[in-house]
């Protein structure tokens, strides 16, 4: 086998393994944040299992949908709204009475400030809605 070969393709897995260790690391972060939040429900593993950077939330009593438009245009947040293609998944956590859970996705360039952001947007959010 051409050792080029191999030394490329222990880079990539290198260079990948790094990526995964920094979304994770966000997830985590971003997750912990969330279910520190009176009235925020996170959906999902618990710590710092296997998963990709995705994941989902609600805040109690408040469409998912308007909590995505309020993060978009109030907080310059980029999140998704809905039932994400699966609404079985969401009879089975009871989410469909709010239109789903909101979605965020934080990748290798987000950095602790993006999610610092996110989580002081989402606990304002909830203040102004739970009692």
């Amino acid at each position: 086998q051409d050792p080029t070969q191999t030394e490329h393709a222990g880079a990539c897995c290198a260079a990948l393994a790094h990526i995964e260790t920094v979304e994770r690391g966000h997830i985590v972060a971003l997750s912990e944040g969330l279910k520190a939040i009176d009235g925020v429900k996170v959906y999902g593993p618990n710590g710092n299992q296997r998963r990709v950077a995705t994941m989902t939330f609600n805040i109690d009593g408040v469409p998912a949908d308007q909590i995505g438009a309020m993060l978009d245009a109030d907080y310059a947040i980029c999140a998704r709204a809905g039932l994400h293609c699966a609404p079985l998944v969401h009879e089975d956590e009871g989410t469909v009475a709010q239109n789903g859970s909101v979605r965020l996705s934080p990748g290798y360039f987000t950095d602790e400030e993006d999610i610092a952001h996110v989580i002081e947007s989402v606990e304002e959010l909830a203040g102004m809605y739970v009692e």
